[in-house]
């Protein structure tokens, strides 16, 4: 899990760097532009957390048997979190394209913090 999310911790940094030359090879609007050059930092922050949550919730939590939590640890922060904040950050706050991302993206934070407590807690291995 370590060599996981450092590496994405890696591959963040270079997305991030790489961001802003990459697109300049397209023929965008400035505005188009700086939405996409948003994204992609987010992007590049939220990979940080994305494989640690998808090594512990499909390789650990599935692997182990525990199915019922990864279903919930999927599915329970996308509907909680993710979903509300993109409908208010788009619809009712109004706010540019890569911070409703970024608000649709704290799921995996969120869903990082119950996935490694499940792991850690040792509940998760089905013995049959």
């Amino acid at each position: 899990m370590r060599l996981s999310v450092g590496g994405a911790l890696l591959t963040g940094l270079l997305m991030a760097l790489v961001a802003r030359p990459v697109l300049g090879w397209y023929r965008i609007s400035p505005q188009a532009q700086a939405d996409a050059l948003g994204i992609l930092f987010v992007m590049s922050v939220v990979l940080a957390v994305k494989p640690g949550n998808m090594m512990m919730v499909v390789g650990v939590l599935r692997s182990g048997g525990d199915t019922r939590f990864a279903l919930l640890a999927d599915t329970g922060p996308m509907w909680t979190i993710g979903v509300p904040l993109a409908l208010l950050g788009s619809f009712v706050l109004r706010l540019p394209i890569y911070w409703v991302v970024l608000m649709v993206m704290s799921e995996e934070v969120v869903k990082f913090a119950i996935s490694l407590w499940r792991v850690l807690s040792g509940r998760w291995v089905n013995k049959w």
